[in-house]
């Protein structure tokens, strides 16, 4: 996948990334989020300039059930919180644990800073 970066004719790099989403919604842990309700929120979204590479289900050191979802875009590592803030939302997670191109980790979403800070203990590959 290249793309190219609109004002200059570009080639951007492509970024991986993964994601650690669990699967409990925040308002109603009694709700399981699905694959298909990933996938549906992401094409809701028009697919955030992103590319979903890999989906698997895991279980955190806390016993929360968790998608961990390997991705690519061509969006700048900076770009990619506002896109995953709006897939968080989408969700009903409070925030989304996220690794881009192996930097440390990060929580992002509407309500990340209450479980701030990112703790890589809890991330699963």
């Amino acid at each position: 996948m290249t793309t190219y970066d609109a004002a200059f004719g570009t080639p951007r790099k492509n970024h991986k990334f993964k994601l650690n989403i669990g699967r409990l919604v925040s308002a109603n842990p009694d709700i399981r989020l699905q694959e298909f309700d990933v996938f549906e929120a992401w094409r809701k979204l028009g697919y955030l300039g992103m590319l979903i590479k890999s989906i698997r289900k895991g279980t955190s050191k806390s016993g929360e059930p968790t998608f961990i979802i390997e991705s690519v875009t061509a969006h700048h590592p900076w770009e990619i919180d506002t896109e995953i803030e709006k897939l968080s939302i989408a969700l009903g997670q409070d925030c989304i644990a996220m690794i881009i191109d192996g930097y440390p980790g990060r929580l992002v979403g509407p309500h990340a800073a209450k479980w701030q800070p990112f703790n890589a203990e809890f991330w699963l590959d």
